[in-house]
């Protein structure tokens, strides 16, 4: 349902319904992702974060939103957008092949491999190769790094950052785990029963949740 501009991306009041009761797993949530930078979406389970990565890229349609430079109905013809799960990542957009086979070689994995043989990892950066792949100006990544151990959360994480940087992409990335996110993101959305309770820089985050160590007297 959001497509990516000069700015980045950029969605208002996004909201979606479920059940016959119609009640708001997310509702009235603005979402500003400069281009250029990585977006961590983060919040407990069941806050939200996997509905928005869903509604922000219209599957399924949200119940209601307001985009900037867009509309309700997906990213336009021809422009790309890739959205992933933990499970897989599904691509959409104007790719070039050469791309995604020169990420994949880097990986060292060959390409005859198949992808439930793969490590979790190694799956996890597949598919993160498949959707930088596509040259998408909005990459939405629903828990990549669910699976993953620290070192190949760590090499995960360094890629996207590289290739944001490179490409001049913007990524929005929802994540239940904390660590190592404040090394590769650039801002920090926090989600809480289906609403947006944080938005600011991860300079900020930092600034304004200080650790202070104090020792009692005689230590």
């Amino acid at each position: 349902m959001a497509e990516g501009t000069a700015d980045g991306f950029e969605a208002r009041g996004v909201g979606k319904r479920y059940g016959r009761r119609r009640r708001w797993a997310l509702k009235d949530v603005d979402v500003a992702v400069p281009r250029g930078s990585i977006t961590a979406l983060v919040g407990p389970n069941g806050a939200g974060k996997s509905t928005l990565i869903k509604a922000a890229s219209g599957h399924p349609p949200p119940s209601s939103c307001d985009v900037h430079q867009g509309s309700c109905d997906g990213p336009p013809e021809g422009e790309g957008m890739a959205e992933g799960t933990a499970d897989g990542f599904e691509a959409r957009g104007v790719g070039k092949r050469y791309g995604r086979r020169r990420r994949l070689d880097q990986l060292a994995i060959p390409l005859t491999s198949r992808a439930d043989e793969l490590s979790g990892g190694q799956q996890a950066q597949v598919g993160l190769a498949l959707a930088l792949g596509t040259r998408a100006p909005v990459l939405l990544l629903d828990e990549p790094l669910a699976s993953l151990d620290p070192l190949a959360r760590r090499e995960f994480l360094h890629v996207l950052v590289d290739a944001v940087r490179v490409d001049g992409s913007t990524a929005l990335l929802s994540s239940h785990v904390i660590t190592d996110i404040e090394q590769a993101c650039d801002r920090l959305l926090v989600l809480g029963g289906g609403r947006k309770l944080l938005d600011l820089s991860i300079a900020e985050s930092i600034a304004a949740h200080r650790i202070v160590e104090t020792r009692a007297p005689g230590d």
